[in-house]
């Protein structure tokens, strides 16, 4: 295994990871949170099986971006096409 092209993988799987969060979670959370500027009152309602569902989905997609890096790094034609397989 080298490992220098797995550390760039992972790397490049993590940045996914942090895309997704972004445009995914965060948006998510703020959607949840309920400010009444007339009466100045905030409620928190938060679903949070939502976001960990967001959170799972950019997690297999963390994976499958290493893989795919990994596989470019290495040349391995079975893993450049990822978790997905397409």
């Amino acid at each position: 295994m080298d490992k220098q092209a797995f550390i760039k993988s992972v790397i490049e799987g993590f940045k996914q990871f942090l895309r997704i969060e972004l445009m995914a979670v965060i948006p998510v959370i703020l959607m949840g949170l309920h400010v009444d500027f007339v009466a100045m009152t905030a409620s928190v309602d938060i679903n949070w099986m939502f976001v960990q569902v967001v959170a799972a989905i950019a997690g297999l997609s963390f994976i499958d971006k290493a893989l795919h890096a990994y596989g470019k790094e290495t040349e391995n034609k079975s893993l450049i096409s990822g978790l997905t397989r397409f």
